[in-house]
């Protein structure tokens, strides 16, 4: 238990302290994410031998089930942060106490009947811009691992409006701000480090005008488009950038964030459909079943062809691989 609660603060970066005046032995101490700014130390001690977690400026930030901890530090669904922690989902039921525990952790299912929980956003302070030099360098540098030319990488981030974190809950992030009808609706965290529990992390539906999962990338620039020979489906925001980085003009690409779609991408699929010859689904090489299923979900749209890759996913592809797509 010891090392899993470890790995977890070290996979996504959250400073911790093994020692101090309220460090018991045995314990790590966090920054409480419950209190927020209010915390300006490490006053949540988690015990390292079973996961119980208690906050030494509020009584009431405690608790034992450390996946609950987990989906409040990482901004996740309880069912997903059960699921890093590999624990059972707790049940519905008539229990007041567990009705209580539904209503603050709500599962998945019930989240997606709402599209957001706020009406404004506006970018947070620690959202920097890129740099080629300096603390933001390693931001750039990233995108060139990825296959991008350095001397498009600045142009490419201007276009999409791409951000970078290096503090607080965001750290070790670029950030992709997400747009609905010119309006900042919410914005997806994709962490530097491979090794990193959550690779993307989404702002939560609470905390979104309109959350990611119920976008399309860039969809009011393509809403402008004029009449264009395909419109490539990806899953991963770095498969679309990839694709729209090396496609002729003819071509655009976005991204469901995921593997499957949902009835507002489907709307937004719709409203798109019109300005293209054809809707191109290219999803990830092990994504035959859903593709399978997209094809029964999307037959309401005339002009959509579905495309298996050889490769892993788009986000890898080479300029000669995507112009193969072609």
């Amino acid at each position: 238990m010891k090392d899993k609660i470890i790995d977890f603060l070290d996979s996504n970066n959250i400073y911790y302290i093994t020692k101090g005046k309220n460090v018991r032995k045995g314990n790590v101490n966090i920054q409480c994410p419950f209190c927020g700014s209010l915390d300006n130390s490490q006053h949540m001690g988690i015990k390292l031998e079973n996961g119980i977690y208690g906050c030494w400026r509020d009584s009431s930030h405690n608790g034992r089930d450390f996946a609950k901890l987990i989906q409040v530090l990482i901004d996740v669904s309880y069912q997903e942060a059960c699921r890093l922690w590999k624990t059972d989902v707790v049940p519905l039921g008539s229990n007041s106490l567990l009705s209580q525990v539904n209503e603050k952790f709500r599962r998945d299912d019930e989240v997606e009947k709402v599209l957001g929980g706020v009406d404004r956003l506006v970018i947070p302070k620690e959202f920097a811009e890129i740099k080629k030099t300096g603390t933001k360098k390693r931001f750039f540098d990233y995108f060139i691992k990825r296959g991008f030319a350095s001397s498009d990488v600045m142009s490419l981030i201007e276009y999409y409006g791409i951000k970078c974190c290096n503090v607080g809950y965001w750290k070790n992030r670029i950030i992709f701000p997400i747009y609905y009808e010119k309006k900042l609706v919410t914005w997806v965290g994709r962490s530097l480090y491979n090794n990193a529990a959550l690779l993307y992390m989404d702002l939560s539906i609470e905390k979104s005008v309109r959350h990611s999962k119920f976008c399309l990338y860039n969809y009011d620039e393509l809403m402008k488009t004029s009449r264009k020979i395909g419109l490539f489906i990806t899953e991963g925001l770095f498969d679309c950038i990839k694709l729209n980085y090396f496609l002729s003009s003819n071509y655009e690409a976005t991204c469901l964030f995921t593997k499957t779609i949902r009835d507002e991408q489907k709307y937004l699929l719709k409203e798109l459909s019109h300005r293209f010859e054809k809707i191109i689904l290219l999803l990830d090489k092990d994504a035959s079943t859903e593709i399978l299923r997209m094809e029964r979900e999307l037959c309401f749209i005339d002009n959509v062809s579905f495309k298996f890759l050889d490769v892993k996913d788009p986000g890898i592809m080479n300029k000669e691989q995507v112009l193969s797509l072609l």
